[in-house]
């Protein structure tokens, strides 16, 4: 498109519809692309159109994150500026029909807002397309952040979960051409879109089941070997690891970080994904990535799928630099200079009788001024038996304890109360002691048994998958945690 053309089809996305704010996808989001390098760019990035421009594209991409989790960035082809989407291209070709009612929905909420808004809008079986989870949170953002009180929303569907959100009171009910208020008849709705009594009953059976499905689900996960996890784009534990580095290196300085039992390298491809973007060229050249695996638990696939992760980092060197599997001949190569030690998901694998001798090694390789930051997820998504232990996941309160100082250990994040990363400075590595490491079993023993009780409690009055592994969870902690310290006595 020429310039004239790219700004008539952006500009259409204002005219209400999803019809204008398909047709103007491309370019719309070519506009958002160049309004994000307009406000990085020297010459323009103070002018007040520009930073408006840019205020305006962080909005947009706060609506298509909600939905897709993604947002539209930016590339350089010779002179033009191009749209990406999830660090490629963009093409709404390459869509699913669902992403691209998702990024209509996004542009018209955007684009259409002051149109919208006291609207009546008709929209027509929206779960066709659509997962309803995404569905749900596409008309809960139209209903309250665009239509305001005023404004109404007028369904056709045949989903169960549309009608629950919507609620009894908006429900009416077609049938052979007449339509009725459905609120005080909803029993004979269900029915209808589930096949007669018989389909109400087995799905009122399952929902009251799922957390008990849960429970059982998770349990028997907890006596099967630990998983190694794969990278993949949207990890939120590799954006927390981004993060990470982000705050270690905010002062200019250049870091040597070690992920301890890297796996797969995924933090390695985390890194190498972020250089690649135009928002990770100021890490070019200020981090070394190294990982260590042990090799009693580390096979040839997982090994070799680590080293693949580190050579495409091109750091100077070779592969053999930057990767190790021998803690001895790595303290005596690299002992005293690392910045940074990284153990994500891995604590809590290890036997708590191995603790001590862990923390030793990690000072032995950390900088004076260094650090060992802790990673884990407190809601494992799925359950292990990592060792004849089983799992043992400390909170931040846990990790203070542990090395004797919970007021010395810093909190960096704390992703939707779940992602927990928390640094240890290097000189708190050798307070841990085995009366510290009982106190931090004894913490978390007690703290799992009151969430025990807390979802016990909940579980009488409403019923969920999530409960249930939540109850499995801690139940599994509680146990783990009583049967280390019968152990360690």
């Amino acid at each position: 498109m020429s310039p004239t053309q790219l700004r008539d089809y952006a500009k259409s996305t204002k005219q209400v519809g999803f019809d204008s704010a398909l047709i103007g996808m491309h370019a719309y989001c070519t506009q958002i692309a160049q309004a994000i390098f307009q406000a990085d760019h020297p010459q323009a990035m103070n002018q007040k159109d520009v930073v408006q421009q840019r205020r305006d594209a962080n909005v947009f991409n706060n609506i298509l994150s909600a939905f897709l989790n993604g947002e539209i960035g930016f590339t350089l082809e010779e002179t033009e500026v191009l749209p990406t989407f999830r660090n490629r291209r963009f093409e709404p070709s390459e869509l699913s029909t669902g992403e691209r009612l998702l990024f209509t929905w996004a542009i018209s909420l955007h684009r259409q807002r002051e149109h919208l808004s006291n609207a009546i809008v008709l929209i027509d079986e929206p779960e066709s397309h659509l997962h309803h989870d995404a569905c749900i949170r596409a008309l809960t953002k139209l209903r309250d952040d665009v239509l305001g009180p005023d404004g109404q929303i007028w369904l056709a569907t045949h989903s169960v979960p549309l009608l629950a959100w919507g609620g009894l009171d908006s429900v009416h009910f077609v049938k052979d051409g007449a339509i009725e208020f459905a609120g005080n008849k909803v029993t004979s709705v269900v029915e209808s879109l589930l096949g007669g009594r018989d389909g109400r009953d087995r799905l009122s059976t399952f929902l009251s089941d799922a957390d008990e499905i849960a429970f059982m689900e998770f349990a028997a996960q907890c006596v099967l070997p630990a998983g190694v996890a794969d990278p993949k784009t949207g990890d939120k534990q590799q954006e927390q690891f981004i993060d990470v580095l982000h705050q270690r290196l905010s002062s200019g300085q250049q870091l040597r970080l070690l992920d301890f039992s890297a796996g797969k390298g995924r933090f390695g491809s985390a890194l190498r994904e972020r250089l690649s973007m135009p928002e990770g060229q100021s890490l070019r050249g200020r981090i070394e990535y190294f990982a260590y695996n042990e090799p009693r638990f580390t096979d040839s696939e997982i090994r070799e799928a680590c080293q693949v992760r580190i050579a495409a980092l091109e750091q100077p060197g070779t592969v053999e630099d930057y990767y190790w599997d021998s803690m001895s001949r790595l303290q005596a190569r690299r002992g005293q200079e690392f910045d940074l030690v990284i153990l994500s998901n891995v604590l809590h694998e290890i036997e708590p009788e191995n603790w001590l001798t862990v923390f030793r090694d990690i000072e032995e390789l950390l900088a004076p001024d260094g650090a060992l930051v802790v990673m884990e997820d407190l809601l494992p998504p799925v359950g292990e038996l990592p060792n004849k232990r089983g799992y043992l996941i400390l909170d931040e309160l846990g990790l203070g304890l542990l090395f004797g100082d919970p007021r010395g250990i810093k909190l960096l994040q704390k992703r939707e109360e779940r992602l927990l990363a928390v640094e240890i400075p290097k000189s708190l590595l050798s307070r841990a002691t085995r009366e510290t490491r009982d106190a931090a079993l004894r913490h978390l023993r007690k703290h799992a048994e009151e969430q025990v009780k807390h979802l016990r409690h909940q579980a009488t009055t409403t019923s969920s998958h999530r409960l249930g592994r939540e109850h499995a969870h801690y139940s599994m902690l509680y146990t783990n945690a009583s049967l280390a310290l019968e152990s360690l006595r």
